[in-house]
């Protein structure tokens, strides 16, 4: 049995945020009163991490349990565009205006994956493996962006602040090959590549608070998004070990 703990950076890619993004820009382009937004940084997002490794050996079978959390806390910042009705009432419907975007994000992955390995042919120095096993991953982003502009020609305040979360749960299987290679009697070289198929239910809400023109009262304005995703990836994983003292390495 052997227990191994790592610490490191990385990068995670927003799922939702291109597709976010369409929509706005849809919206903008074809509706009467829509918006866009450009983010500094739209679609990935740096984070550190960590990850807690479990493995036991008997024979030729291999039972691993390997958990993964990465989080990060990140500035918020780039441009709205927003419109507002085209209707018939006036001309000075139609208005357009650029806000600023400020705020902070807070994300937060979580995998857990519990997998069983079959040695066919055992090797002194070099073991392949057959691996499978059962995938679970947590997504969940929350943002706090407030969006500042002047008011428009016809007394409009376009600022306002939004609560927004993205949430989901990966769930599937992997599948594919392990291998370990002893070398040079004190080093060993563990490897993995995976072919991984999950399914996701997700979900988007945004909480938008604004002055409504009419009043000039706090507007409650919430939408939101509930979709399933068909996630298809693969997972690479090296591991290089030296013994240093009896079951220390």
């Amino acid at each position: 049995m052997d227990v191994s703990f790592g610490i490191g950076n990385g990068t995670e890619q927003s799922e939702l945020r291109p597709f976010y993004q369409t929509i706005q820009y849809a919206g903008l382009a074809f509706s009467s009163s829509g918006q866009a937004e450009i983010l500094t940084n739209p679609y990935k997002t740096p984070n550190s991490g960590s990850t807690t490794r479990l493995r036991y050996v008997w024979n030729r079978l291999t039972f691993e349990l390997r958990g993964t959390e990465a989080k990060q806390n990140i500035d918020v910042n780039g441009f709205q565009t927003l419109a507002f009705g085209t209707s018939s009432e006036s001309e000075s419907s139609g208005e357009r205006t650029v806000n600023a975007i400020l705020g902070e994000m807070n994300t937060k992955f979580q995998k857990v994956s519990s997998r069983v390995g079959f040695t066919p042919y055992p090797h002194p120095v070099l073991d392949l493996q057959i691996l499978g096993g059962i995938e679970r991953m947590w997504t969940r982003t929350s943002q706090e962006v407030d969006s500042i502009g002047q008011k428009t020609g016809s007394g409009i305040d376009p600022s306002r602040i939004s609560f927004r979360e993205y949430s989901s749960h990966h769930k599937g299987y992997s599948l594919g090959i392990g291998f370990e290679w002893k070398f040079l009697k004190r080093f060993s070289l563990q490897g993995q590549i995976l072919h991984l198929d999950m399914t996701s239910p997700s979900s988007f809400r945004n909480n938008e608070y604004r002055m409504d023109s009419s009043n000039q009262m706090l507007r409650l304005n919430q939408f939101g998004l509930d979709y399933r995703w068909k996630s298809i990836g693969t997972e690479i994983n090296f591991r290089l070990s030296t013994k240093l003292m009896g079951n220390w390495s």
